[in-house]
């Protein structure tokens, strides 16, 4: 992909304009909702309070790419990571993973019965110590396919390098 891209909020209100190099954007602008532009020659901080799960969430911009992403959970006292310098990863890689939770799957016979069939997205956190949390499914089909993902994610799991923040290990989702 070539050129100039724009992104926007769901307001109509432009978010973003960055272009492609290889994997990254790189940004030009980002404005808040408000429309204040957040980047300052390539540089830049933007924050907003979700008021519905009282958090905070922080984007941090260094040489006009994304350098990391979290939020604060205020009820929890937690900092999560959602983008990383260095992201969680399954001791093994990936297609392992997938292997292990593929084993571990048993079609729920009311799934069966009914003809429930379709994707199941799952999403967890691997905290600072390489162990999972908070797994829960974000898009279900139902049927009983939505708690055979999640056990297939905690039964399969077992070995995670955290993420990294700056050399230390932190919380990531």
């Amino acid at each position: 992909p070539f050129g100039l891209w724009k992104e926007y909020y769901g307001n109509g209100q432009q978010k973003s304009t960055f272009k492609h190099k290889g994997d990254l954007k790189v940004y030009s602008n980002y404005w808040a909702e408000t429309g204040e532009s957040v980047l300052y020659n390539g540089n830049g901080i933007f924050s907003y309070k979700n008021e519905d799960k009282n958090e905070i969430s922080t984007t941090i911009f260094k040489d006009s790419l994304f350098y990391v992403t979290y939020k604060v959970r205020l009820n929890t006292n937690d900092t999560i990571f959602i983008e990383t310098t260095k992201p969680a990863e399954f001791k093994g890689g990936y297609p392992i993973f997938y292997k292990n939770f593929a084993k571990k799957l048993k079609y729920p016979k009311t799934a069966r019965k009914n003809d429930i069939q379709g994707k199941v997205f799952v999403q967890f956190i691997v905290n600072a110590n390489g162990k999972l949390e908070e797994i829960q499914t974000v898009k279900g089909i139902g049927g009983g396919c939505d708690e055979v993902a999640e056990n297939g994610v905690l039964n399969s799991s077992g070995n995670w390098i955290p993420a990294q923040f700056e050399g230390r290990n932190v919380k990531c989702i």
